[in-house]
């Protein structure tokens, strides 16, 4: 199931917040909503 993320997926997504860099916090939303959507109805 290649549709499906992973709690590594939003681990890495969130990583952005914590390193020296432009955050992306569209990406980083996108993933959640992602991941919490698919966890909610899994």
């Amino acid at each position: 199931m290649a549709d499906q993320l992973t709690d590594k997926d939003l681990c890495e997504a969130l990583s952005d917040l914590f390193v020296d860099n432009q955050v992306d916090y569209d990406a980083i939303a996108a993933v959640a909503r992602q991941y919490y959507l698919l966890r909610k109805f899994a």
